[in-house]
């Protein structure tokens, strides 16, 4: 297949034929036809010499015949003049150069830095690849800058030897932040990148997945001497690939670049010395998963795809705080494979249960002695009670401590309790806003989502199911058919778990032997949910109310702007507010950064052969000009001399 042809701005089509001419606007050279127009008026207004009758005209002839010959030569002279003025203007309106005529010293290459360019499984990565591709082809600019385009437009060298900018940019690795070449426009060092292009040779590589480099190109060209692109092929890039020599592509071999990567985890709440259940968001077919522990030696974990979640076996660990590293084994891109998570191992958790009658919820908790330490109190006892810091609370009733109850909610507590007495109470209410009543809705078969459960679970039903109007974030806990059941919302770093029907008084739900099984696992993943790091996703909006909040990482201190896209490399970062107080955050990976496939942008070369600009000489369209000019006025001199000369 023939790669597009690139739009030149030579006629030379190569850099290695030094002694043509090269020109910026071809086209403008039709100009030089306008030739033709001094010419047809010198035709046109050629003065002939009057007949005159005269006594001695022999003698008159004669000197007619020489003043003739005068007018004759300062027409001709007057004739060139004229057409070298146009010619002149023609050639500056399209300013040539002529290489090796000084000029077209300088080299810019724009390097898209970003995480897209880098390792893939065991490949070094694309850029990598453009760094050998480049220090293999010979450049024959006396300078040579790079810059790379990563949080930052960072300058990697500044007008040096080619050898030394080569080398300079090969040991410099992609940054793990999303982007492509056109956010530079958005990014710290906009300025100093356009002030690098102001009269030199531009090339912009990339490989074009996350945009199409058009903005970059434009605000380039306005001062760049020319400008091309290099789409660099990932797609090719594939385990055992190599540098193809002399025609500069990069890739070669057999293999496949099916991009998958980890986009996140559901909190888990593993037992001390018991194996746990770890289940991880994923992004495409994702396979083997490498777990290390504190720091230890990563092993294989046993997984299990559901959806698009990989549900991992987790080896039992002892009681207390632990780091996992999760590492995703694949042959994609690398930026995406790793995730790291806090996990908070606890043995028994403590519950407060409020309540003058026990209920399949109280029962479940109370019964379960080796995940809860519960203590029941009747409504009125709770201006007394302490709350459980962290726990759960269980309220059957109203109460008249609400507030407080709230607020407890709010730092960090889970609440279990039926919609009756939610919005009973106007405090509590504040905890579900926009939570309504409404028309009953078709019910059916139990479902929770973890299917041991489900396995008993859904044996029973319920129709019909009243119909609710949720709050915005409502996660379904237990649905009967397509109609929640019970519904867990995140209040503050809290949680709340609302019944939306009195499950109490089905004999049929109840009788379920996995009922206790599912309140206590729903329960105790809230509250690790509750005590769960914060996610937030690379390239996406800051949100505005973490607007004075940073980031920070070992030397790293990363002050977020609001709103604009989140310049972060994927792992645990600490949120610290105005108050210095920090809370773990954990930075996910964009997911369109290992995205491939996407065709590189109309314009852009395949080959770096192809996409080098070529190496013109000085720009002589200002010179041409200014030669113009000159002609121009010794023209009107000499018309104006030979106007009083042969004047009549």
């Amino acid at each position: 297949m023939l790669a597009p042809r690139r739009v030149g701005t030579s006629f030379a089509a190569r850099y290695d034929h030094p002694s043509m001419l090269t020109v910026l606007h071809p086209l403008l050279l039709w100009g030089t036809a306008l030739i033709a127009v001094p010419v047809l008026i010198h035709l046109l207004l050629r003065q002939r010499p009057q007949p005159r009758a005269w006594a001695a005209m022999r003698w008159l002839l004669a000197a007619a015949k020489a003043a003739e010959r005068r007018w004759r030569l300062t027409n001709l002279l007057l004739l060139l003049l004229r057409c070298l003025a146009v010619l002149l203007i023609a050639l500056a309106l399209a300013r040539p150069s002529l290489a090796g005529l000084g000029g077209g010293d300088h080299l810019l290459i724009v390097v898209d830095g970003t995480a897209s360019m880098g390792p893939r499984s065991s490949d070094p990565g694309t850029l990598a690849a453009v760094a050998a591709a480049l220090a293999k082809h010979p450049l024959p600019w006396r300078a040579v800058s790079v810059v790379a385009i990563e949080d930052a437009a960072v300058v990697v060298a500044e007008r040096v030897a080619p050898a030394a900018a080569l080398a300079a940019l090969a040991g410099r690795p992609a940054a793990p932040v999303p982007g492509g070449l056109d956010d530079a426009l958005d990014r710290p060092g906009r300025d100093r990148l356009e002030s690098l292009a102001s009269g030199a040779d531009a090339l912009l590589i990339s490989d074009f997945q996350h945009d199409d480099g058009t903005r970059l190109a434009a605000a380039l060209s306005a001062h760049a001497r020319s400008l091309t692109r290099w789409a660099v092929s990932a797609s090719e890039l594939v385990s055992g690939s190599e540098l193809v020599s002399g025609s500069e592509t990069l890739g070669s071999g057999s293999g496949t670049l099916a991009n998958a990567g980890l986009a996140g985890a559901e909190p888990a709440d593993p037992l001390p010395g018991q194996a746990g259940e770890l289940l991880v968001r994923t992004i495409g077919q994702a396979g083997a998963v490498l777990v290390a522990v504190d720091g230890g030696s990563p092993l294989a974990a046993p997984t299990t795809a559901q959806g698009d979640h990989l549900r991992l076996v987790l080896p039992p660990l002892g009681e207390g705080a632990h780091r996992l590293r999760l590492k995703l084994v694949d042959g994609g891109l690398n930026y995406d494979d790793v995730l790291e998570l806090p996990l908070v191992v606890r043995s028994r958790m403590n519950a407060l249960l409020i309540h003058q009658r026990t209920d399949f919820a109280v029962a479940a908790l109370r019964a379960d002695d080796r995940g809860f330490a519960a203590t029941s109190i009747g409504p009125a006892g709770l201006s007394a009670a302490v709350l459980p810091e962290p726990g759960a609370v269980v309220l059957r009733g109203r109460v008249a401590d609400g507030a407080r109850l709230r607020d407890w909610v709010r730092s960090g507590g889970v609440l279990w309790i039926s919609a009756a007495d939610l919005l009973a109470d106007p405090v509590l209410a504040e905890l579900a806003p926009g939570l309504a009543a409404g028309e009953p809705v078709a019910g059916g078969a139990w479902a929770s989502g973890d299917r041991e459960v489900d396995e008993v679970l859904s044996l029973a039903g319920h129709e019909p199911m009243p119909g609710w109007s949720l709050p915005p974030g409502a996660t379904p806990l237990l649905a009967a058919g397509k109609a929640p059941a019970v519904i867990e919302l995140a209040a503050g770093r809290g949680a709340v778990a609302v019944e939306l029907l009195d499950l109490a008084t089905d004999a049929a739900f109840t009788a379920r032997a996995t009922v206790p099984l599912w309140v206590v696992r729903a329960v105790r993943r809230m509250a690790a949910r509750s005590l769960a790091p914060l996610e937030f996703t690379a390239g996406s909006p800051w949100p505005k109310e973490r607007a004075d909040f940073r980031l920070v990482r070992g030397q790293v201190d990363l002050k977020p702007v609001a709103g604009a896209p989140l310049l972060a490399a994927p792992g645990l970062w600490s949120l610290v507010g105005a108050d210095g107080l920090g809370r773990e955050a954990i930075i996910l990976p964009d997911p369109t950064e290992g995205r491939v496939g996407r065709e590189p942008p109309v314009g852009a070369e395949r080959t770096l052969a192809e996409a080098l600009p070529v190496r013109a000489g000085s720009d002589l369209g200002v010179w041409l000009l200014i030669a113009a000019l000159a002609v121009i006025l010794i023209e009107g001199a000499f018309a104006a001399w030979a106007g009083r000369m042969y004047g009549r």
